[in-house]
This record gives structure tokens, sequence and C-alpha cells, in this order.
């Protein structure tokens, strides 16, 4: 009775919540303008819709058999929150939320997935349906390909289920080595996504202290998020993975960047971390000492400086702004503007904007080191909202009197 209660006040409170209106639970049910099953419908470890649904102490519920596999393998926390749980016996099924996606799966019978197996049987059928066949041609005999699918397996499972450091630190370096050359015809992405597999990369940055694992762990969780929103969601959901990441960042991890870019944290807590110091610094560091990312480090250091000199608290974007003139920044703010992103050039703009109503006298040292004609090209393809800065930032420039021949050029463009 007292788990029938709590399954209860579970599934009540979850669909009252800010976040889950309960007028939206409705239309879920009913399936309308949905392509996808109610994300409190879908077990976090397999991404299937539940079976058998029970609810931990904590408050996450899961699909019986994969939460009883995680307890099986020796774990004593809930997967999501990693929260050490008083109690591993599970409750009896949530009953409510099971008659609520019956009831859904009735009203959406195309949208019912397949039932839940086992993640290494589903790893397993990665590996089968995209392991690509043998010919005499292979350079890599089936051989071989079973064998690295095999040490893959097994430093998936050592990541997020070994209790020992230096397994998963290892199992860490491991799939990086063949995220980043080794061409095994698979899908390595499909089978690291899942929330357990994210959190065992987390539990790795918590309590590693090896630079080249925490930088593969950090550069790992930036390409699987830049791919999938999912990832960054299961990264949010609690709160200290960000701040954990953060401070990271702040301790010089400088990959970190471009994975809290991705993240996309509050500003405020972007400042009361100090954060802005190691933006400059990943601005100041040589090209070839960074890691190829999915994103340029030195891009999310820019896009991540505009995001927080463009804060609608002045206190925040007025100290951001000082911070750059006192680390004498200008000149590497500056220098974006021969970025490959339009993006990049476009935060570049905004940054200085900031700069020049804070301070104009330092409209001189920006036109000294500004090379324009790649805010020219940008302008030219440039959206109404983007066109407009680049415009005010030429306007500003003009007030020098070095570059009225620009005004002539933006009238014709």
């Amino acid at each position: 009775m007292v788990c029938a209660a709590f399954s209860l006040t579970w599934i009540i409170s979850t669909c009252s919540s800010p976040d889950y209106p309960m007028a939206d639970f409705d239309n879920a049910l009913n399936g309308v303008g949905k392509h996808a099953p109610p994300k409190d419908f879908v077990c976090p470890i397999t991404s299937h819709i539940f079976d058998d649904p029970v609810t931990l102490e904590t408050g996450q519920t899961y699909e019986r058999k994969a939460i009883e596999e995680w307890f099986n393998r020796g774990n004593l926390t809930c997967p999501i929150t990693r929260q050490k749980l008083q109690n591993t016996q599970l409750p009896k099924t949530n009953y409510v939320l099971k008659r609520l996606i019956a009831s859904w799966k009735d009203r959406n019978p195309h949208l019912v997935q397949p039932p839940y197996e086992s993640p290494y049987e589903d790893t397993e059928a990665v590996v089968q349906s995209t392991t690509p066949s043998t010919s005499p041609n292979s350079v890599i005999t089936q051989a071989t390909v079973d064998g690295m699918m095999s040490e893959l397996r097994c430093a998936i499972n050592n990541l997020y289920m070994s209790e020992v450091l230096k397994e998963s630190e290892t199992a860490v370096l491991q799939v990086e080595k063949f995220w980043r050359g080794v061409n095994l015809g698979v899908d390595i992405h499909r089978m690291l996504v899942k929330p357990a597999i994210i959190n065992g990369f987390m539990e790795i940055l918590f309590n590693s202290v090896e630079p080249q694992v925490l930088q593969a762990a950090v550069f790992l969780l930036a390409e699987m998020g830049s791919r999938d929103n999912a990832v960054i969601e299961t990264l949010t959901r609690v709160k200290t993975d960000v701040e954990c990441i953060m401070a990271l960042f702040k301790n010089g991890l400088t990959e970190a960047v471009v994975l809290l870019y991705l993240l996309n944290p509050p500003i405020t807590s972007l400042t009361e971390m100090g954060i802005v110091e190691s933006l400059i610094t990943v601005l100041n560091t040589k090209e070839e000492e960074l890691v190829t990312m999915c994103l340029k480090p030195k891009t999310a250091a820019v896009l991540l400086l505009a995001r927080i000199t463009g804060s609608t608290e002045e206190i925040i974007a007025a100290s951001a702004v000082n911070t750059l003139f006192s680390e004498n920044a200008i000149g590497t703010i500056v220098s974006s503007f021969g970025a490959d992103l339009a993006k990049e050039r476009i935060a570049a703009v905004e940054i200085l904007l900031k700069c020049m109503e804070e301070d104009g006298t330092c409209r001189s040292n920006i036109a000294d080191k500004a090379e324009l004609s790649p805010l020219l090209e940008t302008l030219i393809g440039a959206d109404d909202g983007d066109r407009f800065k680049i415009i005010q930032f030429f306007a500003e420039l003009v007030k020098l009197n070095r570059y009225k021949n620009f005004i002539f050029i933006i009238i014709l463009i």
C-alpha cells in the first residue's frame, strides 16, 4: 500500500508540475500533433516506452528489467540522480502510469515501439545491423572486427558499471579511440547516448584527476551533445553536473568550454564562477594547442562571451566588459572577424559594440586592429537583425572619421 500511494503521489505531482502542464498531458494522450511518446512514458535507461514501470525513492521511474539489471551488477544508486538508495528492493508496478500508457497506446498505435530488450542485447543489435560484410579484399578481417567490437562493448560496460575508477578511466580512453578513428561500421553514438552511460561519464568527471581522461570524457560528451539534444537534457537534469563542468573549465580543462556552450547554463551561474577570465585564456591559446572538436573552443568562448556581455543585467555585462579591458582582450575579440563561422563574427561585433558603449575611447584600438572586409561579406548574407548590428558597428567606427567610405558601401549594399 505504501508503494501504491507513493506511485500515485508521484504521477499526480508529475502531471501537475509547471514543467508538465495537465493540458499538455491530455494532448499527449490524444496524440495530437505528437510524433513521439511523452517523455514521462519512456524509460531513461532503455529509451523505450515503459512496460512495467517502477518508481524509486528518488522519484525516478525505470523499466523493471532495466533497473533490476542495474542493481544485479552491484550498483546501489539511482542511475539518473546518482543518489545512494536506502533500499534496492523494487516497489510494486506504478499502475497509474501503466494505465495512462495503455490509454495512450490505444490512441497512438502507430507510435508504439517494440518491446524492451536488455541494453546488452540492444548493443548487439546495433553491431549486427551495421557491421560491414567481409570480402576477400577486406582490410580488416571479420575476426578482427569481432575482436574490436568485443573490446568496445567491454569498455562501455566498464565505463558505467565498474566500481573501480581506474577501469572506468581506461574505458573512457578506449571509447575515445574508437570514436576518433576506428571505423567498424557501427553507430557508436547510438551505443553511448543512454542516460546511464552519460551519467557514467559524469562520474568520471567528478572523480578522476587524470587530465587525459577528463579531456576525453568532455570531448565525447560534447561530440554527442552536438548531435543529440537528449544528451544535453540528461546533463542539465542535475544541477551539480553543470557546476562540475564549469569548475573543470575554470581549473584549466579548456575543452570543457565547448560543452558549456552546448549546455547553455544561466548567465548568472557563469559569472558567479568567474568564468570570463577563463574564456579569455581560451582566446589567447594557440590554435594548434587546442583539440579538434565539433566546435572550435575559441568559437565557443566568443559565443559565451557574447551571451555574458549581452546580459540584460547591466552589472553583469559591465563587469564582463571591464574584464575584457583589464585583460587587454579587445584585439583578440577583433581577430574573430576572420573566423570561419558567421555566428562567431556576429558575436564579436556584439561584444565590441558593448565595449564601445561602456568606453568610447576603445574605438581607436578596435579600428587599429580590425580587418573589416570579412564583416562586409557577412553583411551581404546576414538576416535583418545581424545586418543592423554590423551597420551599427560601422557607424561607431565612422565617428573616428577614418571610415566614412564605409557608409557609402553600406548604402550600396
